[in-house]
């Protein structure tokens, strides 16, 4: 994965919502300096086949990060020692955060059989999933990665909200046994609560990705989430002068999903679906 730079930014206007809302940086990661603000995290919850190695000093000599001025990079390395696996890295911010913008600018992301990259939130100070996580950017081998949202809270997002930008259907409805906009979410082996997955339409693969450079983004605001995906031809000067002040043309050009909280009576806490959280990368 190539990562120009990945930054966290917070409220500057009073209210903290609304399209005057302003946003001034709080965090950065960037440069040679880039995984110096990260925690190297070794639990593998999906039993996959990623053995992710302990700290920096391990994934530098074993190649599997590198910085530079310009860029860093985060990748799967050698043969583990443990069968069937190989040497990577999860890595997750040591702050937290509860309302923000949260950008990721990226020049690749890895594709193909066998891969499982993620760039997701996760509530920090309570069990999962009861903090909340979000995922911004996941797929599976071949399959078209969609954004998600997991609470172990009551909430059930308004249809028609959801779909006022254009349409997001929610790509959990079926395994969900057809209850659309679903967010709690409880795994067991008769579970059906999956979590809600509005997304626009067509879910674009790891190699469409790869081709596709730009910026991933997240705001959580006390009444909503959203996620934009900004080309790297597109990117708001504001952005790139650390001053960026979302609009109605973010969610007219660049908006790919919408969790509209405080607008949808089945949520009925909205700022609460979501504690503070921690940005995570495998």
């Amino acid at each position: 994965r190539g990562l120009q730079s990945a930054s966290v930014r917070r409220h500057t206007a009073r209210s903290g919502v609304g399209y005057e809302a302003g946003y001034s940086l709080d965090w950065a990661a960037k440069g040679t300096d880039f995984f110096e603000g990260f925690d190297f995290l070794t639990s593998d919850g999906n039993h996959g086949a990623s053995h992710f190695l302990p700290s920096l000093t391990h994934a530098k000599d074993s190649g599997v990060v590198e910085t530079y001025a310009s860029h860093a990079i985060l990748r799967s390395g050698q043969r583990s020692e443990y069968a069937h696996k190989r040497q990577t890295a999860k890595i997750g911010t040591k702050k937290s955060w509860k309302h923000f913008l949260a950008v990721m600018k990226y020049s690749h992301v890895p594709y193909g059989c066998g891969v499982w990259p993620a760039f997701f939130t996760l509530g920090v100070g309570t069990r999962w999933p009861m903090g909340g996580e979000m995922d911004i950017l996941e797929y599976v081998n071949d399959a078209g990665s969609m954004t998600s949202f997991h609470t172990g809270k009551q909430c059930k997002l308004d249809a028609a909200e959801v779909n006022r930008f254009r349409p997001m259907p929610d790509a959990n409805t079926e395994a969900n046994n057809g209850s659309a906009y679903d967010c709690h979410t409880a795994y067991c082996d008769t579970c059906t609560s999956l979590g809600c997955a509005p997304n626009v339409l067509p879910l674009l693969t790891g190699r469409q990705w790869a081709d596709r450079p730009g910026v991933l983004a997240m705001e959580r605001t006390a009444e909503f989430a959203k996620i934009f995906y900004i080309p790297e031809a597109e990117i708001p000067s504001g952005l790139e002068e650390d001053a960026p002040r979302p609009d109605s043309l973010w969610d007219q050009r660049w908006l790919i999903a919408y969790y509209p909280f405080a607008a949808s009576p089945g949520c009925p806490d909205p700022d609460d679906v979501m504690g503070p959280q921690q940005f995570i990368l495998s």
